[in-house]
């Protein structure tokens, strides 16, 4: 998957999350769907916020789910 569709809102809860716990980066990955025995798990960004100071100590944030209606 190159790209997914989520909803503005949560992006900004996010970076609002991020801003208070005092993260300066943020990296992004799509994971992709999967299939936990019959039950599909919907694509999804997932978000990990760290400092400059501390590159290795990564915070992982709630993912946000894909919006399939809108591909």
């Amino acid at each position: 998957m190159e790209n997914i569709v989520v909803p503005v809102s949560a992006l900004l809860n996010l970076a609002k999350e991020l801003e208070a716990d005092g993260m300066e980066y943020v990296q992004l990955s799509i994971l992709d769907p999967d299939d936990d025995e019959g039950e599909i798990i919907p694509a999804a960004l997932s978000a990990s916020g760290f400092k400059s100071s501390m590159p290795d100590f990564r915070t992982d944030y709630e993912e946000i789910e894909h919006v399939p209606d809108f591909d």
